[in-house]
């Protein structure tokens, strides 16, 4: 699992590197990712769409530099474990490669240059990431105490999103603008993206079960014993779902709907993964759900995009992203189904009367897609006329006999895929 030091032929100033960038485990970037994502999508619903260069770049940074800086925090406070466990016994600070000392002003170093990136934004984001710094250091001493110390983890790893409410919309430094900059959306996105965060983590526990019962180390994977591979599958439906149900006002329309289904589907591939408890198996599954976090965030930015996009339906300028929309539209169902294809036959979905196959599966799931948005209503602004008017059958619906009458766009009429008799279309 890590990168081997290089020989005594190597000059000093290079081994040292090598030692450095593997205490911040610079070839491994699920990490940050996994952080990356949610501050990502926090910070899009918060602007409303792209937030600017200047935050942009505020958060990749600095969430690739505190989790860097976390790692070297957790190194030293875990040494004495981590000799104990295969996978860390070769940390440069478990090892004797690199000192505490070394490790912590890594450590220092790397979170001041972060506190510096958050000094450029505004003192209400300031002052909330003291808050977030705490919980950060907090966490390697929880597995001491807590059962399930990955709850902690999760709001250690979702503090970017607060803090992307209040980078964005600011505020005067007192005690009621503090908590005015940070709505009640942002704090229930924290919450169920810490379901998340116990879902991949207890993955990444499992791998390390073994090891950490004979050093009586608390984790979630020891916590729910026989029932880890359910509950991370619980985590996963209370995250997505959660989600879902969280943003379902936020006007994000069928982009966020496709991304939190296609999101489904990478977590039953996941099951497909751990339900023997491999190690090699659940660790892939941990580095593998930065791309479920990447497919959330798709749907987000998707979806507030279409909606600023399509803000106004008399806009008589669009005609030409609407046949984008609806290309797309049809390659990325079409891509739905072969995954549904395969993922139903690797893990052998079942039913009452008998084995699903997974071409069933996928045909039966893009049916239920169709089905739930053909219903005539507008899928650009959201109003009653869209009963009377489908601007366009984006998936499957039938179109108004002059579907631009109510938007004056007569030149997108041919874009319309009527629904076939048997209630769905195929893909």
């Amino acid at each position: 699992m890590n990168q081997p030091v290089a020989d005594h032929h190597t000059p000093h100033w290079r081994r040292q590197a090598a030692l450095y960038l593997d205490l911040i485990r610079w070839n491994r970037p699920a990490g940050w990712l996994l952080l990356l994502w949610p501050s990502l999508s926090a910070l899009w619903l918060a602007a409303g769409g792209f937030p600017g260069w200047h935050l942009l770049t505020v958060f990749v940074l600095g969430t690739v530099l505190m989790r860097s800086a976390g790692c070297c925090i957790n190194d030293v406070a875990d040494r004495e474990f981590d000799k104990h466990v295969k996978r860390t016994a070769k940390r440069p600070v478990t090892s004797g490669a690199l000192s505490v000392r070394q490790a912590l002003g890594a450590g220092a170093l790397l979170a001041l240059c972060a506190f510096a990136l958050v000094l450029t934004t505004n003192a209400v984001t300031v002052a909330w990431s003291f808050v977030a710094l705490a919980v950060t250091l907090a966490y390697p001493y929880a597995k001491r105490f807590i059962a399930m110390p990955q709850a902690v983890l999760g709001v250690a790893f979702s503090f970017g999103i607060p803090m992307a409410f209040a980078a964005v919309q600011g505020g005067p430094l007192t005690w009621s603008g503090l908590w005015q900059a940070v709505p009640p959306l942002a704090w229930g996105l924290l919450f169920f993206n810490a379901f998340w965060v116990l879902a991949y983590d207890t993955e990444y526990a499992m791998v390390d079960r073994d090891d950490d019962l004979r050093i009586g180390m608390k984790t979630s994977a020891i916590t729910l014993g026989r029932y880890d591979v359910a509950g991370v599958m619980v985590f996963y439906a209370v995250y997505l779902l959660g989600t879902l149900w969280l943003l379902h006002d936020q006007g994000l329309g069928w982009p966020q709907w496709f991304s939190i289904e296609i999101a489904g589907v990478q977590a039953l591939w996941h099951l497909g993964m751990i339900y023997r408890r491999d190690r090699d198996a659940c660790f892939r599954a941990f580095r593998m759900n930065h791309w479920l976090g990447a497919t959330v965030f798709a749907g987000i930015a998707g979806g507030l995009w279409l909606k600023a996009l399509t803000s106004c339906c008399d806009c008589n300028s669009i005609g030409w992203r609407v046949q984008v929309v609806a290309k797309l539209d049809a390659a990325l169902l079409r891509g739905l189904q072969r995954s549904v294809d395969q993922v139903g036959q690797t893990v052998g979905l079942h039913a009452a009367d008998g084995r699903i196959s997974g071409a069933a599966f996928g045909r039966d799931f893009v049916a239920q897609y169709r089905q739930r948005f053909g219903a005539a209503a507008c899928q650009f602004c959201g109003t009653d006329k869209g009963a009377n008017c489908q601007l366009v059958g984006l998936l499957g619906a039938q179109p108004h006999a002059n579907p631009g009458a109510d938007h004056g766009l007569d030149e997108i009429k041919h874009i319309s895929r009527p629904r076939a008799r048997d209630g769905g279309d195929r893909v």
